[in-house]
């Protein structure tokens, strides 16, 4: 389960120990193991050895990203470290917090210094300096730990960690309640006859509440109103870490969630509201409760699980929310449960259920899973004094056969499943535009959206997407709008220490026109953002020509054929099209390879760089460096965003280690973007008014002496001549 325990004391105050005795060392992440894959024991100046400290810095990088991945799965973790000074508790509360995490601390404070000192002489290599562990002992007794920190002792580890089942002995009737999938008549419908949810009865939730549904923004709405009622319980479903991945601003890998529910929810529900509920989510939940003269203990979980005999804390969340096996295992994680476990514990879940099987699958086994999204049934289990009894409700309002053959492709994740939802979404969307070639779409944001920042799911994907609409296949795509640093919330720079995820990689910005190419009517198909037919796509296949030999040509259509890819380049002409950034000559720099789909993916950059090679297109520059740390970035921003003369370049693409992307234009770019402006303004005859950078009123003064029908038509051949005739240098 989600719960995460740190050790706190001296070297040699027993820490591992405790672990070993308490069969806890599966559970650890110990920060002196990670030291020794950096470094075997090092020699002291008195001929000891001990366990090296000065890759510090990567053994807690590596440990933390150890714990993150740990805590994507709910695991339960032990971190056998000193943390005897506050520098890493932020990190772990900001971990915490994104995964629904428990922290407690063990303390070990209370072995005396002087009996570690001891301890410490006899360890071995792992003998730490003396006086090391005397300065660590200042440091703990100098700073207090986070007041949001649970200290634990010892000998009341098991007391207050472990899972305490709860007494539904209090209740009437305990209602356990399975996948409702976006049905909420036929919720209501259950309710109404069985209490309206009266407090003399417990109602558990097993999860999956949202997608496929007709009624998804109904069924929230319920639950939003429901959650804080001490008689109403909610557990997470697998469907609800769609919900965590949109509030966290992850990608979302559900085509469902994220094109059909997410637009019926978006406005509507206060994203505040939503985290609340988000974290209500409980991942088991555990009661006894006597049932015909006897006690039994139940179990209730969204996916299942078998029967294993330990406290559900040393439980992966994931396994609770997912189940254990496959989907079409759990007939045999039932049946291990009916075998295994006393005769007195009963579990119920949800989730998943191929072969219609019944609500009761053993003497000990429910399935709550009833397909009730698709005109089956709500299933629910009532557990009084009396016994158990299975309840289905038939549900009358679910999608009818326009969405069977979309949902059939979603099962088998292809990704047509929901284009012709998304193409509908995608027109009823004031914000987008789409122009039609045929059977052929372009989609893109508006300059509405643009202007005003008004950014959602839609607007970020419809950014070079191309649809064949009679076949609702995506044919190529660009990215999903990403932002330059401190453009929006997401963005800012305080919120990006939270959100990027280290080591970042730096690629260099080129300053040019973007460029699709994928494989249409089984042939390549070159084009740019919205027109295959305009001038700068004739401009793309022109340049795409000259750089590609026949040979080539025919290598790259056969691998976007074959991984049903759309290849981005940055197009650059001196000559037709200038920018800002001076060129000597045309080229075409290989960005990215995108799968063709609504979800956001690309390839790897070494395979890009490996296609590059092979048909001799340039590939996108990755700067020679990697920015480990906030600190690491926050120079690197200071440096490229403050001084002109650090780059002539347009700036960087900064990449952090799950994908998430964003934009750093320099100050040289940014200052001649606005003359470019100016210069804009000076030909209409319009004043210049605006607030100008430094150097701008010189170069404003020198504009005026000039006669604008003599300019050159590009802002790259004025600055040229502006440069040669002042001096300036920029």
């Amino acid at each position: 389960m989600r719960v995460l325990c740190l050790l706190r004391g001296l070297p040699a105050s027993g820490k591992s120990s405790w672990l070993r005795e308490n069969n806890l060392e599966e559970y650890a992440l110990c920060a002196d193991n990670f030291r020794l894959a950096y470094s075997s024991p090092i020699l002291l100046p008195n001929g000891d050895s001990c366990i090296s400290q000065n890759n510090d810095k990567e053994v807690w990088e590596q440990l933390f990203s150890c714990l993150e991945t740990r805590m994507q799965q709910g695991q339960f973790t032990v971190v056998d470290a000193t943390h005897t000074g506050n520098h890493n508790f932020a990190d772990y509360k900001t971990l915490a917090e994104k995964y629904k995490y428990r922290i407690y601390c063990v303390d070990f404070s209370d072995i005396s210094l002087e009996e570690c000192l001891v301890r410490n002489a006899a360890r071995g290599f792992r003998k730490v300096p003396e006086n090391t562990i005397i300065r660590m002992h200042k440091r703990m007794l100098a700073q207090k730990l986070p007041g949001w920190l649970s200290l634990v002792k010892r000998d009341e580890f098991y007391s207050t960690v472990l899972y305490c089942e709860h007494d539904f002995d209090r209740y009437e009737n305990v209602f356990v309640i399975g996948d409702i999938h976006g049905c909420n008549t036929v919720l209501k419908e259950f309710l109404r006859d069985n209490g309206n949810l009266s407090e003399k009865n417990l109602y558990v939730f097993l999860g999956d509440y949202l997608d496929r549904g007709k009624e998804n923004l109904e069924v929230l709405n319920f639950l939003l109103s429901v959650m804080n009622k001490d008689n109403v319980v909610l557990l997470e479903g697998n469907h609800e870490n769609s919900i965590r991945c949109y509030l966290c601003n992850e990608a979302i890998r559900s085509h469902y969630f994220k094109y059909i529910t997410l637009p019926e929810i978006e406005d509507k529900i206060d994203r505040a509201q939503l985290r609340c509920f988000y974290r209500k989510l409980a991942q088991c939940y555990c009661g006894s409760m006597t049932v015909g003269g006897r006690i039994l203990h139940l179990t209730m979980s969204h996916g299942g699980i078998p029967y294993t005999g330990r406290n559900p804390v040393f439980i992966n969340a994931q396994d609770f929310i997912k189940g254990v096996g496959r989907y079409e295992d759990y007939m045999n994680v039932a049946r291990q449960w009916n075998e295994k476990a006393p005769d007195n514990c009963i579990q119920f879940f949800g989730h998943r259920n191929t072969d219609d099987s019944p609500v009761k699958l053993f003497d000990n086994a429910y399935n709550l899973e009833g397909r009730v999204e698709q005109g089956g049934s709500l299933r629910v289990v009532r557990i009084n004094s009396e016994g158990i009894y299975p309840m289905e409700y038939r549900n009358s309002v679910f999608k009818t056969e326009e969405y069977a053959k979309k949902e059939e492709y979603a099962k088998k994740d292809d990704g047509r499943a929901l284009v012709g939802k998304t193409i509908d979404e995608l027109r009823g969307s004031k914000l987008i535009y789409e122009k039609t070639f045929g059977d052929l779409s372009s989609f893109n944001f508006t300059r509405d959206a643009f202007n005003n920042s008004r950014w959602n799911s839609l607007t970020v994907l419809a950014r070079g997407l191309y649809i064949d609409t009679r076949e609702l296949r995506i044919v190529t795509r660009g990215y999903d709008k990403f932002f330059n640093i401190d453009e929006n919330r997401i963005t800012f720079l305080g919120n990006l220490k939270e959100k990027l995820k280290f080591p970042l990689t730096v690629y260099k910005k080129e300053n040019g026109f973007l460029i699709l190419i994928s494989v249409y009517k089984d042939e390549l198909f070159i084009t740019t953002k919205s027109n295959p037919e305009g001038k700068m796509a004739e401009l793309a296949r022109d340049l795409v020509g000259k750089m590609l030999s026949e040979e080539s040509g025919s290598v790259l259509k056969n691998y976007l054929s074959s991984n049903n890819c759309t290849l981005l380049c940055e197009g650059i002409s001196p000559k037709e099209d200038p920018h800002i950034i001076g060129y000597e000559s045309d080229k075409v720099t290989m960005l990215d390879l995108l799968k063709n789909d609504l979800v956001y993916e690309k390839k790897s950059y070494s395979e890009l760089k490996h296609l590059s090679e092979i048909i001799g297109l340039k590939c996108k520059v990755q700067e020679p460096l990697s920015l480990k740390n906030f600190e690491e970035f926050s120079a690197f921003y200071k440096k490229y965003s403050q001084d002109i003369c650090n780059s002539k370049d347009e700036g960087f693409v900064i990449e952090d280690s799950c994908g998430f992307q964003v934009k750093l234009k320099t100050p040289y770019y940014c200052y001649w973007k606005q003359m470019r402006t100016l210069v804009g303004l000076f030909r209409q005859g319009g004043a210049v008014k605006k607030c100008l950078p430094k150097g701008g009123a010189d170069f404003v003064r020198w504009l005026h002496s000039k006669n604008p029908e003599e300019l050159p038509s590009d802002i790259i051949s004025i600055r040229d001549i502006y440069l040669k005739e002042t001096g300036n240098i920029l």
